[in-house]
């Protein structure tokens, strides 16, 4: 459903967000708390991923949020669409079921973060300024982010027998010393200001590095880099030196 603006005060300056979920009831109550913030304007809705790629070629929306588990066309598979045809149009998941295997597949796909529908409206709303408002910024519920880094830690048996040496072109110790960095959490500017670099030189290098992992962004560089056991996820410290 296409819906109208409904003449909100500052509403032509709101980001635009298209909401997915299969369950009426659940998505007209998504609208109702969306369109209750003056910064978002929800500006269609649909029950399914096949009319929300429809729905994306037609608006533009800003943000869209997706439910994951739909048929025929899954939210997945209605992201991977999305983000494929309409790049900066963001995608943010909400499931009530937090599955390892969706979770993974859905940031593969191009999401920008992967939430809880039970979550409270002040961190929906966070969530979506995050994505909408700085670039490759991601989000994430608490008990997702704990699925993810329960995924990471079991994958390390594995990882330990796959090295730099089996991708076709490796990457460089200068790439590793980006990636390790970019794996604590740094943006890019704090890259480059650690590597000595310009910002622009850190975009170079991390499109390089992504068309060598075949990957998407620099989110899905750091879970394939962990996986290969290059690099292990953390926290930045302000002190620690590259190794």
């Amino acid at each position: 459903m296409v819906r109208q603006n409904r003449g909100v005060a500052g509403s032509e300056n709101a980001w635009t967000v298209v909401v997915v979920d299969d369950h009426p009831r659940i998505r007209r109550l998504l609208v109702e708390i969306v369109d209750a913030n003056p910064a978002f304007r929800v500006v269609g809705d649909a029950a399914g991923g096949a009319r929300a790629v429809e729905l994306c070629e037609e608006l533009h929306p800003d943000l869209v949020l997706m439910d994951v588990l739909m048929a025929p066309v899954n939210g997945i598979e209605a992201t991977r669409l999305i983000k494929e045809r309409w790049p900066s149009t963001a995608v943010l998941a909400l499931t009530s079921f937090a599955h390892t295997e969706w979770l993974v597949e859905m940031l593969r796909s191009g999401a920008s973060g992967y939430l809880s529908k039970e979550a409270p409206p002040d961190e929906l709303f966070e969530a979506m300024t995050a994505v909408l408002g700085q670039e490759d910024a991601y989000a994430f519920s608490p008990a997702i982010l704990s699925l993810l880094g329960r995924y990471l830690h079991t994958s390390g048996a594995s990882r330990s027998q796959r090295r730099t040496s089996m991708l076709e072109d490796p990457l460089t110790e200068r790439e590793l010393d980006l990636v390790r960095l970019l794996a604590t959490g740094r943006s890019n500017r704090e890259i480059a200001s650690r590597m000595g670099v310009s910002d622009s030189a850190v975009k170079m290098s991390l499109s390089r590095i992504t068309a060598k992992l075949g990957v998407r962004d620099r989110l899905q560089v750091a879970i394939r880099c962990h996986e290969l056991g290059l690099v292990q996820l953390g926290l930045p410290d302000a002190d620690s030196e590259l190794s």
